[in-house]
């Protein structure tokens, strides 16, 4: 469940549906905390809505969980 919102995420974002993009990786973030992918996506969104400090801080948590995870 938690990657459909993951996924869910990834269309949005796809779609330039930004606001949306957030809340559900926000979502998929709050049914599995462990999954680096959320948070880096996450980040990404934020990045593109110049909330810089959100972005960095779902950037930091995504290696945190991933420390290999390069693109974060």
């Amino acid at each position: 469940m938690d990657n459909d919102y993951h996924n869910l995420g990834n269309s949005l974002q796809e779609s330039g549906r930004f606001d949306e993009a957030v809340a559900a990786y926000k979502k998929a973030i709050e049914l599995n905390p462990n999954f680096s992918w959320s948070y880096h996506s996450l980040g990404d969104v934020l990045l593109k809505l110049e909330k810089w400090e959100e972005a960095v801080a779902a950037y930091k948590k995504a290696v945190e969980l991933n420390p290999v995870f390069s693109w974060s």
